[in-house]
């Protein structure tokens, strides 16, 4: 269950392509890092979840594809972009929130 990517390590995705460029944290499931979507250079956060957590990635990935259809997004929670399988990892893109 590797969490180790690379900094301008290239990931294709459902809807994009993510170039990633810094590891901002990890957690118990998983690891976020901040990437930039090719060819809008939009800044987003990319959420990796081991396979042995998969039953969660599954729940999360339905309950922010329900809130998407929502327009959750324009109510201040944070917009869901993507979902995909990288290197035996669930990743979720959401958009990049300011760290201030």
């Amino acid at each position: 269950m590797p969490l180790k990517f690379y900094k301008n390590e290239i990931l294709t995705g459902r809807s994009g392509v993510y170039i990633l460029k810094k590891f901002l944290g990890k957690g118990n499931f998983g690891a976020v890092y901040k990437g930039l979507k090719q060819g809008t250079d939009e800044a987003v956060a990319l959420k990796f979840i081991t396979m042995d957590h998969s039953d969660l990635a599954f729940k999360e990935v339905i309950i922010l594809a329900h809130l998407r259809e929502l327009q959750a997004h324009q109510n201040n929670l944070i917009k869901f972009i993507d979902h995909f399988v990288y290197n035996d990892c669930f990743c979720l893109v959401f958009e990049m929130l300011d760290m201030d």
